[in-house]
């Protein structure tokens, strides 16, 4: 059942230690799958260069203190790099977040004007996410037998 948008999202430059170390320990499966498909041994290492690289990054969480989402964007060419991890939790809160997002990622546009990044074509429920905000899709490159997508939001070819 979704939760009413009980959450707080807030930057995490400081203190970002805790907020993922609580994402790693109950990061959601499609998650975890997309980063062995990429090789990653450490999630915690991988997670934290992704923030520290980021010129700006959230982590949202809930009353409890649980993270449910950590996103960000980095300026790397040929715009603003986005990504996003979810944890076990996050589904309760999807629709809310959705809405949430769709400020930060105008945003985001008129800043980097296109938003891009490759998802594991297998990630079925991050390609709708996406396409929620009208990404579109272009093969991007494999590793070993997994094929990853690039996404682009916004742009010449997607306005």
């Amino acid at each position: 059942m979704e939760q009413a948008c009980k959450y707080s999202i807030v930057p995490i430059w400081a203190n970002s230690d805790w907020f993922i170390e609580n994402l790693v320990e109950n990061m959601r499966q499609q998650d975890i799958d997309e980063m062995d498909k990429l090789g990653v041994k450490d999630r915690y290492k991988e997670v934290k260069e992704s923030v520290m690289a980021s010129d700006e990054a959230f982590a949202a969480y809930d009353s409890t203190g649980k993270v449910i989402v950590i996103y960000g964007v980095i300026d790397k060419e040929p715009g603003g790099q986005i990504w996003c991890l979810g944890s076990n939790i996050f589904n309760d809160y999807k629709k809310s977040f959705v809405c949430c997002c769709m400020e930060i990622l105008k945003r985001w546009r008129r800043r980097y004007k296109v938003l891009w990044n490759f998802v594991s074509k297998e990630n079925t429920l991050s390609i709708r996410w996406l396409r929620t905000y009208g990404a579109k899709f272009d093969k991007g490159y494999m590793v070993g037998s997994n094929e990853f997508w690039k996404f682009t939001i916004g742009g010449e070819n997607n306005v």
